[in-house]
């Protein structure tokens, strides 16, 4: 799939965003149902690449983070 669209998980995962030649690619949505979370920003290759929000529905707090091939680097700030 190239474009836009959704993707949805059997473990409630939900992926809304670019894609391109059948991953995520671009800029995307992924919430995480069970851990009540939410992450917002820029991917490449199936992996988050660069800074995004990360939202916690649990502790209602809201942080930009830097991202690099899928590992969280550092915060940020609290958004």
């Amino acid at each position: 799939m190239d474009g836009s669209g959704r993707e949805d998980y059997e473990d409630g995962r939900v992926y809304i965003g670019d894609f391109k030649e059948g991953k995520k690619w671009g800029y995307g949505k992924m919430m995480y149902s069970k851990e009540l979370k939410q992450y917002e920003g820029p991917w490449v290759d199936n992996l988050k690449n660069g800074n995004g929000v990360e939202t916690n529905f649990r502790t209602n707090t809201k942080r930009t983070g830097e991202w690099k091939d899928g590992k969280w680097v550092r915060w940020i700030s609290a958004v």
